[in-house]
């Protein structure tokens, strides 16, 4: 974590390390906590997290280090609100993303 974010962990392995005890119960439960999302994912570059707002994540998959990989989650370099899901169901609103034009998917989760 050091070497990637200049930042130091709890511990000198990550797998003994609260943020990846943190990641490791998101996975297992599919709940989102403060320090990770859980989200669905479109393509190799997009996701999108559906709660009573929709947001659309640019990833970058498989940060490596020296041809080695540093971290086992995706990471998050930008997000976008997109706007509110309403009654919509998650499938609906992923249907609607890969689907509607642009400003047809707007108007009816942004309700302009």
């Amino acid at each position: 974590m050091f070497e990637l974010f200049n930042e130091k962990t709890e511990a000198e392995v990550i797998t003994k390390d609260k943020l990846y005890i943190e990641y490791l119960k998101v996975l297992e439960s599919g709940i989102a906590n403060d320090s990770f999302v859980v989200m669905y994912k479109l393509d190799d570059e997009f996701c999108i997290s559906i709660t009573e707002n929709i947001y659309l994540y640019h990833i970058v998959s498989g940060i490596e280090i020296a041809n080695k990989t540093v971290l086992p989650w995706t990471y998050v370099d930008s997000k976008l609100f997109l706007g509110d899901s309403w009654w919509e169901s998650d499938k609906d609103i992923i249907f609607d993303i890969q689907n509607l034009p642009v400003m047809e998917f707007i108007k009816k989760y942004k309700m302009i």
